[in-house]
């Protein structure tokens, strides 16, 4: 029952109930049926769809085939003849739809799943969850590229697969995950599952196995894409490790990087009344090697009253920050404007008092890639948002001769990041001497210009607002340095600002906004330290 005191993500895990009360409304003998697809899809790329079907060993059905529909359209329905018997705890299925001859813009979809089940015939429209309408599925088929900065990597650092499984949650596969996130125009994501699930029994989500043979083959299957891929579309191995802050309460930390296995499973609620930490936050980054590094997940998430109390669940605080090792930060995790405005206030507030934290970005998505189905209340309400979706928060990085997991992580021990929900931006100080410095370098002149680029597309919006912020530490506050509005429909631009008198300063920073109708676009670059 403590498990369900965790705050759960999708896709949801309907089959578990209690063994006392073994009741639940949302339980169904059959499997999980799930059809997924893509946000958006970029010029030239196909549209993926992803099919899974969960637990097919407890209730085995046949898969005969699979029919597009497309919803308040005339394009014609596009039929996937499966045919296949499926009886395995996770089976999946990537289809491919040319967009070539699909028109560019939004539009909405129906998967209609045929399947037979106990000797009778079904069909599954979306998914197969008990009191979730099946909405069809949005995309848009852009036809415009992905906004970014030439020189730059853009990409999700927190995305949940497969090996996330447990009770109440699970994710997607390694390699359909790739997939969608090429049509989505990303250059690479870091798989970080749970610590918690990552040590368990391929047979029971309940049982861990000192083997670790889920984890191997979470590095293996990694390995075998980068090795094959890597130089076009990286994965960056990791784990969302559960460690003790400094009130011994479970807070979360990416490890980002190949290694021996962290364990943490303080917050795991697999066993009763087992809720501590297993490791501290130094203890965690101890344990890591030369080439990973540490990132506070999502710092600013404040986690519900019974998971704090059942689960000692607590959150990042300034003490936590100072643990040597700690490179980055998670600002945010979806795209959400409260959310990013409190990130982005703890990160000014850890520079102002002289802490060097990069930025970092992640939807911490379970899948989901178009929309998201949770545990509302256990055992008696599934809820379905739009929102955290794959790809919402991404990660701007700046790319070297060659792509790989090093060469990212590089970047980011470096501070050389910014962060995005779809604009992209860049600051670049150029001294009087004529040297440029990138985010995360330290300058020591007092003179030079500000360069500014920035990007965006008619699908996030035209670029509404730059400006440029200096820290004041003797202030405890930040300066405007430069604000400029451009013209209406303005979507790329460049501006170098003189920049004198930086004596009081610590740092530089910029962030862009761009705006769409009613929706908002943001971008920040890290900082640029002075003096």
């Amino acid at each position: 029952m403590i498990y369900y005191l965790r705050q759960p993500k999708p896709y949801a895990e309907t089959h578990y109930t209690f063994r006392a009360v073994p009741i639940s409304r949302y339980h169904r003998r059959r499997p999980e049926i799930i059809a997924d697809a893509p946000r958006r899809v970029e010029p030239g790329h196909d549209l993926p769809i992803l099919i899974i079907v969960k637990d097919a060993h407890r209730y085995p059905i046949t898969l005969h085939a699979a029919q597009i529909q497309w919803v308040d359209s005339n394009l014609p329905p596009q039929e996937f003849p499966i045919e296949e018997h499926i009886d395995i705890p996770y089976w999946s299925k990537l289809l491919n739809i040319p967009t070539a001859t699909l028109p560019k813009k939004p539009l909405k979809l129906d998967v209609q799943i045929k399947i037979k089940h106990k000797h009778e015939e079904h069909i599954v429209c979306n998914h197969d969850y008990v009191g979730i309408p099946p909405s069809p599925l949005e995309v848009n088929i852009s036809d415009h590229p992905l906004p970014k900065l030439p020189g730059w990597l853009i990409g999700d650092l927190h995305v949940h697969t497969r090996y996330t499984d447990d009770q109440v949650e699970f994710g997607a596969p390694i390699t359909a995950t790739t997939h969608i996130a090429k049509a989505q125009g990303y250059d690479f994501f870091a798989a970080t599952d749970h610590s918690y699930n990552l040590d368990d029994s391929w047979d029971s989500y309940l049982k861990n196995d000192p083997s670790l043979p889920k984890y191997q083959a979470c590095l293996n299957e990694i390995n075998q894409w980068n090795q094959k891929h890597g130089s076009s579309f990286t994965i960056i191995p990791g784990e969302e490790v559960s460690v003790g802050n400094h009130r011994n309460r479970n807070i979360h930390l990416l490890a980002l990087g190949a290694g021996d296995f962290i364990p943490g499973k303080g917050d795991s609620a697999e066993t009763w009344f087992h809720n501590h930490p297993d490791l501290t936050i130094k203890q965690v980054i101890d344990r890591l090697n030369g080439h990973r590094i540490a990132v506070a997940a999502h710092p600013d998430y404040l986690f519900p009253r019974l998971e704090r109390f059942f689960l000692r669940r607590g959150s990042w605080e300034p003490p936590d920050f100072l643990n040597d090792g700690i490179i980055g930060i998670q600002i945010i995790r979806g795209n959400h404007q409260i959310p990013f405005q409190q990130g982005t206030t703890l990160w000014v507030k850890m520079l102002l008092q002289g802490l060097r934290l990069s930025i970092t970005s992640g939807s911490d998505a379970h899948g989901d890639f178009n929309r998201s189905i949770i545990v509302k209340t256990p055992m008696v309400k599934l809820r379905q948002s739009p929102h955290p979706v794959f790809g919402e928060a991404l990660t701007l990085i700046p790319s070297s001769n060659t792509m790989n997991t090093l060469n990212i992580l590089s970047q980011i021990r470096k501070g050389r990041t910014g962060i995005t929900t779809g604009p992209a931006v860049s600051l670049l100080f150029r001294d009087h001497n004529g040297t440029g410095h990138l985010p995360g370098d330290h300058c020591p002149e007092s003179t030079g210009n500000a360069i500014i680029q920035a990007a965006s597309s008619p699908e996030f919006g035209t670029i509404s607002n730059v400006a440029i912020w200096a820290g004041n530490p003797k202030l405890q506050a930040e300066e405007l340095v430069w604000i400029h509005k451009p013209t209406p429909s303005t979507f790329q631009m460049e501006h170098e600002i003189p920049v004198e008198n930086i004596a009081n300063w610590s740092y530089l920073r910029a962030e862009i906004q761009t705006s769409k109708n009613s929706k908002i676009g943001r971008a920040l670059t890290g900082a640029i330290y002075l003096q």
